[in-house]
């Protein structure tokens, strides 16, 4: 099964599409992509994305479906993180974007994407000591900490 993540950060938005062997529980990253639209540029806490930034945001986003429909992805997860926890539009912006693309976003909470953080570096591997993970975004820095799997 082929499922593809996108990642809508203040300055970029990152594509992992990547094949699940659920049998054999195995990850095979297929393609990884990124474009640089800078959303957060210039955004102060409380204002608006600009039109010219969501247009932008848009066409990346049906880019990036087209590709996931090519790899046969049957799931496509979208998060944004810091941009659109500020911005005072970023729910007509979502609304817009399900509307046009039928994409839902999720909007991760900073708890939430330094968890999602932690698991992306941590997974896989057997920790016997607590591990710090220091996520520098745009707009955003996340720290999180835990051992054994164990999200602190």
């Amino acid at each position: 099964m082929n499922i593809a993540s996108i990642d809508i950060g203040t300055n970029t938005v990152i594509m992992l599409i990547a094949e699940f062997d659920l049998i054999q529980k195995q990850i095979k990253v297929i393609l990884n992509d990124q474009k640089i639209p800078r959303i957060g540029q210039g955004l102060k806490p409380g204002k608006p994305i600009s039109s010219k930034k969501e247009i932008l945001l848009i066409d990346i986003l049906e880019s990036f479906k087209k590709i996931a429909a090519y790899h046969n992805c049957e799931k496509i997860l979208v998060t944004a993180t810091n941009a659109f926890r500020v911005a005072s539009n970023s729910g007509s912006i979502v609304k817009n974007i399900k509307r046009v693309l039928n994409l839902d976003i999720k909007i991760a909470s900073s708890e939430e994407e330094a968890r999602l953080t932690y698991f992306g570096c941590t997974g896989g591997f057997q920790l016997d000591k607590t591990l710090c993970v220091i996520d520098i975004g745009g707009g955003s820095t996340e720290i999180s900490f835990g051992s054994n799997n164990n999200f602190n």
